[in-house]
């Protein structure tokens, strides 16, 4: 008798547990009281259970966001429904992505998957490679280079099986991946590795998948990531400008970042020139294939020899000088603003090919004055550091390639078989849902004047303004567009981003590139303008002279 009142005393308790827990419930309560920590909460749990039912909750939930959702909660339910295992769920996944491949959610869905890491996302990857448009199939390939498997080989061999000649660009990526995968060097046939593949087949995955360990420390993206091809680009053609006319003055040059230092660090080819030279008349614009600007001050401000720092406060970056009002004093009081001539030049640069790459004040001194109308500040921002996410649907943009994923740490192991559910990332992959961005006081905001030509690749939740439903601030901290003689282009063709319409590109980010309080977070922004130059690089639009 005490023994069968005891099994129902421990039913009762069971039953209680699994009616008092419902993580489907949880997570649309958090929703509903913007509870980031709760939704996280029970995303996690939906992850464990890991089935069809499971699934059901975070779609359902997923579309219960609206048109206009609180964007971190979007990214974790995402980043859930991508991190489950089941078969038969990962099935239903495929056919979700495919079915809104032309919608933000399909897009931003495909790049969670970087979230799962074993062997389950395989099948997945390969409909993808079948079904896709040209960036998902590139976004399949980067992620099938990264789960080490025999099956991840078997799905890019499959694929390239498929692909006709003159898809050069896809042919290149999967050969690629197979080389991450196998650690086979420098072999881009196609038709070799169709060989290679029949000849080895049978071997056994630890034969087969050779991927090169993790570096002892990784000091830049260079460590981890195929740098071949970007070191051809000749060094006279992509310049760093910074500002030279308080070199001879007493207070600093005014240069707030050194961008020059990050290139280096990359093995980057590039020059450093002086705003003094681009202003000469003798300066050969057209000789030029992009051009990186530091953030400096660029407004009045005193370069005295005694001259300091006071008391007053004039703006969130400066401060009434010391030697305010003593007379006869040489404040060598200057500005180092651009001038308008210049400023076309600019315009005229990108017009013809060139890429620009322009951070913080520049938005002021040069890319209002020089893209009218496209985008503008509104207001400066104070001292803090912002997490930050792929925007809406930017997430398979070619700039945004490996910024949010997590670096290798230690030597990758080999996948066997998906059973064991969540795995944990050691190679570039892993999507970073821990990416900040610091901000220096007083740096402009980044308002977008016409949202259907400019992209925007990176947000933070923190500084987006949601309003009755409506996104009053998108909370932009990275845009780009491209720009032509023939009028405003989208930065890269929505089907193919390497068969871009005519003229150059601009990359604007909030900020400093290289103030970043963290490795990691340094690692995102080098890959950033690491992808900007890879793909001037590839393109070389200003290879022959402009006429």
């Amino acid at each position: 008798m005490k023994k069968i009142l005891l099994i129902l005393i421990v039913l009762f308790v069971i039953i209680g547990v699994i009616l008092a827990s419902n993580p489907g419930q949880d997570l649309q309560k958090g929703i509903e009281k913007k509870d980031a920590k709760a939704v996280k909460k029970a995303v996690d749990e939906l992850v464990k259970q890991n089935d069809e039912k499971a699934y059901n909750e975070l779609i359902k939930c997923l579309n219960s966001l609206g048109e206009s959702p609180d964007h971190d909660m979007y990214m974790t339910i995402l980043t859930g429904i991508a991190r489950l295992t089941e078969a038969s769920v990962v099935s239903k996944i495929a056919s979700f992505i495919i079915a809104n491949k032309n919608k933000n959610v399909g897009k931003d869905l495909l790049s969670a998957i970087k979230s799962n890491r074993s062997v389950s996302a395989v099948p997945l990857l390969s409909v993808i490679l079948k079904k896709g448009d040209y960036l998902m199939q590139l976004e399949a390939i980067h992620q099938l280079g990264s789960i080490y498997a025999k099956e991840s080989i078997e799905a890019l061999i499959d694929y390239l099986k498929r692909l006709k000649n003159e898809e050069k660009e896809l042919i290149k990526s999967a050969t690629k991946a197979l080389e991450c995968l196998t650690s086979i060097k420098d072999v881009r046939d196609r038709d070799w590795w169709i060989e290679w593949w029949e000849k080895n087949k049978n071997k056994s995955p630890g034969e087969l998948v050779k991927p090169k360990g993790g570096a002892a420390q990784i000091e830049s993206v260079r460590d981890y990531r195929d740098m071949k091809g970007i070191e051809t680009l000749p060094q006279e053609k992509v310049l760093v400008v910074r500002n030279d006319r308080c070199d001879n003055h007493y207070q600093g040059d005014r240069n707030y970042d050194k961008i020059q230092e990050v290139l280096e660090k990359l093995g980057i080819p590039h020059t450093v020139v002086g705003k003094s030279q681009i202003e000469d008349d003798s300066f050969d614009w057209d000789d030029k294939w992009a051009m990186i600007f530091n953030c400096n001050f660029f407004e009045d401000l005193c370069c005295g020899k005694e001259c300091g720092p006071g008391d007053s406060v004039i703006g969130a970056r400066t401060r009434g000088c010391v030697k305010s009002g003593v007379a006869g004093y040489d404040h060598m009081t200057h500005n180092t603003k651009l001038s308008d001539k210049t400023i076309k030049k600019i315009t005229r640069f990108v017009e013809t090919g060139g890429y620009l790459f322009t951070e913080d004040l520049n938005i002021r001194e040069i890319v209002v004055r020089a893209f009218k109308g496209i985008v503008t500040d509104t207001k400066e921002i104070e001292d803090r550091t912002v997490k930050i996410m792929p925007a809406p649907g930017a997430a398979l943009h070619p700039y945004l390639k490996y910024v949010f994923e997590a670096p290798p740490s230690s030597e990758p192991e080999i996948s066997s078989d998906g059973s064991t559910g969540e795995t944990r990332s050691v190679k570039p992959g892993e999507y970073r849902a821990d990416a900040e961005w610091k901000i220096d006081n007083g740096s402009p905001d980044i308002k977008v004047l016409k949202p259907d030509i400019v992209t925007i690749l990176i947000i933070s939740p923190e500084l987006r303004k949601v309003k009755k439903g409506k996104v009053e601030d998108e909370g932009a901290v990275a845009v780009t567009w491209g720009y032509s003689a023939q009028g405003v282009v989208i930065s890269g063709d929505k089907a193919n981003p390497y068969v871009s319409p005519p003229g150059g590109r601009v990359l604007h980010v909030m900020s400093h590139f290289g103030k970043q309080r963290s490795k990691l977070d340094e690692f995102a922004l080098q890959n950033l303008i690491l992808n900007f130059l890879i793909e001037l690089n590839e393109r070389r639009p200003r290879a022959g002279k402009p006429k």
